[in-house]
């Protein structure tokens, strides 16, 4: 599917180049071209760069700003990156804008925990956590 956005090479620096340069102007395929991201994303995130599935994530999140549901996780998504290279600060940032986007995704309420936590404010954690169990409180998916 990768070859489906432009080449496949190594341009300018970032083997994503062709997905992170479209400009996809219909629904349809602004929604293949997330899936085709997040796909990214994930092999980035499984060979340790997580520096280049952020800028993919970033990308996704332009993308889907009109729909928050699809939003959400990908704010989620990009704020578990942020928090596993100690950016807490940012990780908390992109969690907020999850919860804003969908309050009823709980993820967004654990991304929330996990930077707080990182940031060594405790009672905000348990506040996101407690937040979180109040919407689901059987989920196991968290």
């Amino acid at each position: 599917m990768s070859g489906m956005f432009g080449s496949d090479g190594v341009v300018g620096g970032s083997f994503n180049n062709d997905v992170l340069e479209a400009q996809p102007t219909d629904d349809a395929s602004k929604l293949k071209l997330v899936d085709e991201i997040k796909s990214r994303a994930k092999g980035c995130i499984s060979s340790g760069n997580l520096p280049e599935a952020i800028r993919l994530y970033t990308k996704a999140a332009e993308l889907t700003e009109h729909t928050p549901p699809a939003c959400a996780i990908i704010y989620a998504n990009r704020s578990m990156l942020h928090s596993k290279m100690n950016h807490f600060a940012v990780a908390m940032d992109d969690a907020i804008v999850a919860v804003e986007k969908d309050p009823s995704y709980i993820k967004g309420y654990y991304r929330k925990a996990t930077a707080s936590q990182g940031l060594g404010d405790f009672a905000a954690a348990k506040n996101a956590l407690l937040a979180g169990l109040a919407l689901k409180p059987d989920d196991k998916e968290t």
